[in-house]
């Protein structure tokens, strides 16, 4: 099952996604560089808490 954080992190990337293409189309350069960060941000937490359940899902193998 997966992790509630991953879930809403990933939800918070597709929201960056969303408003990336809407500025875009708008040609708003500060929300485009906002977007992206939020994106960068949010893939990082999916990245991080993967490899953290993989960390301790290897553990309880070993155990």
């Amino acid at each position: 099952m997966f992790n509630k954080s991953i879930i809403f992190h990933s939800l918070l990337f597709l929201a960056g996604t969303g408003v990336f293409i809407a500025a875009i189309n708008q040609d708003n350069l500060l929300i485009i560089i906002s977007s992206i960060l939020v994106m960068l941000s949010a893939l990082k937490d999916i990245i991080r808490k993967s490899i953290q359940k993989k960390e301790q899902n290897n553990e309880g193998n070993y155990s």
